[in-house]
Order: structure tokens, then sequence, then C-alpha cells
């Protein structure tokens, strides 16, 4: 699927009756699109003000990694899943982003507290499972900014390649 995919709040979500995207496998299915500019808006999967949704067995790709752009964004979202994903295209030369230095502001996954600026402070962002993905190259393999000291962050079992900075 080669599209920007943005997912909004969605009413009747709850521990009890949450969405589930699941691709099988990373190898297979590809969620790609290709972010141009230098605008902060660029992303491939948005989570904008979502609850209670998972996104499993898929590759996420920005497909020119361009600065400023993110692969997952995370906006004031609860609930989140994100597992066994292949995030970020696993033939990307290490310290290099597709003509960009390694040190490009390219993040892979971020939490924010803006849906346009991964660099903005959330006080929403909570209960956010990040858990056995590999996470390639980019400056940012996971980026959070500002979450409440009672925020629940969990990333396990991931597998980093070639960021600039974890």
């Amino acid at each position: 699927y080669t599209e920007q995919v943005d997912i909004p709040a969605i009413s009747g979500q709850s521990a009890a009756n949450t969405i589930t995207f699941d691709g099988g496998n990373p190898l297979t299915t590809q969620l790609r699109f290709a972010c141009t500019g230098f605008t902060p808006g660029n992303y491939v999967l948005r989570f904008n003000g979502t609850n209670y949704v998972t996104f499993r067995n898929l590759a996420i790709s920005n497909t020119t990694n361009t600065s400023t752009s993110s692969n997952i964004l995370v906006f004031n979202s609860t609930n989140i899943r994100i597992v066994k994903c292949m995030i970020g295209d696993n033939n990307t030369t290490p310290g290099s982003v597709s003509g960009q230095s390694s040190t490009a502001s390219l993040y892979r996954i971020a939490l924010t507290g803006n849906a346009t600026n991964p660099g903005t402070a959330s006080v929403v962002n909570h209960n956010i499972f990040i858990d056995s993905n590999i996470i390639n190259f980019g400056y940012y393999g996971i980026w959070s900014a500002g979450n409440l000291p009672t925020a629940k962050i969990y990333t396990t079992n991931n597998i980093f390649n070639g960021q600039y900075l974890y």
C-alpha cells in the first residue's frame, strides 16, 4: 500500500473494543509513502488522537526519508501498540539516509504533542507499546517529547539498526 495513513479518534473504542491491523508478514505487507519537501507534517502512519489501535506484522517505510519526517507519528494518543513491524527500509546504507547523512532529522517513531511537529511535547500519550520491531536507520529510532511523568511508554525486544541516536 503506497499512501499516507492518518488514523483519527474513533468513537466506541475501549479496552474491550480494539482495532488491529495485522499484515501477516512485514516482508510481504508494506505501508510505504514518499514524504517530500521539508514540511513537518510528513509521515507515513499517524495516530491522531487515536485510542486502542494495534499495528502488527507490517513494514512501514518513508521511501524518500526526507528530513523532519516520521515513519510513525503518535500524536496525543493512548493504548497504541506497534508490534513485530519493520520500520524504515532495511536496504539503506548505515550512515546514509537516501543521500542524507545519518544525522538528518528523521524520526522512525515520534511520540509527540503536535500533529505536524514531532519535536513538540505531549501531555496525553500514554500506554504506548513498541514491542519486537526492527527499526532501521534514521537519526532517531524512537523519539518521545515531554510526556507526563506518569505516562507509560513501553519499548521491549526491539532491534535498532544504524540510527545516529536510539
